[in-house]
């Protein structure tokens, strides 16, 4: 779902869905539940008045509000850059020409870990900065030396998330079939 792994880069990812600009899958699940929570007040015709306050700017106003009501810094909203970012950035390329058959989620939670990006003990100190960017997604078509994911790090554990990541993916020959955003509903 997105494109971005990690603190800093997830966060990023949905300030620009915010505005508009997220990932086609991310911003669809968002106005998914989002109308739900809207239904559930009894407002008439969610979905309309979630993309409403998307293309408004109402949703982005009141994030800007929740950040600053928690604390933090709300100039993010405007300036991303204020977050803390990885000096660094290393790419994974594809190894041969097709589509991307399939991505293992969990593989490239994992390679995010060990970049610092979680933990594996509770006194773990996780670093904000770092993280994963997905290029190329299941079904997307793929050259040899295109970038499927964009490794964001200060070195630490590098070498070791990025054997992760080579194992991540399949290139395939045809597109995988399309599969739904959403399984199913609970309620």
């Amino acid at each position: 779902l997105g494109r971005a792994v990690g603190h800093s880069l997830e966060v990023i990812e949905a300030i620009e869905t915010l505005k508009g600009n997220g990932p086609a899958d991310l911003t669809e699940l968002c106005i998914k539940q989002a109308a739900l929570m809207v239904e559930l007040a009894g407002i008439p015709d969610p979905a309309a008045k979630v993309r409403a306050a998307l293309s408004s700017g109402a949703a982005l106003e009141k994030f800007r509000q929740m950040v600053k009501q928690q604390g933090g810094d709300a100039k993010v909203v405007d300036d991303p850059s204020r977050l803390p970012l990885a000096p660094k950035k290393t790419l994974v390329r594809a190894i041969a020409d097709g589509f991307i058959d399939d991505l293992d989620a969990l593989g490239v939670g994992v390679a995010t870990a060990r970049l610092g990006g979680g933990r594996e003990k509770a006194d773990d100190t996780i670093d904000p900065s770092v993280g994963v960017v997905v290029c190329k997604k299941p079904g997307e078509a793929v050259r040899k030396g295109d970038t499927v994911f964009e490794v964001h790090h200060r070195e630490r554990g590098l070498v070791e998330a990025i054997a992760l990541l080579s194992l991540c993916h399949r290139v395939g020959d045809t597109p995988p079939p399309a599969q739904p955003l959403v399984l199913e509903e609970l309620r």
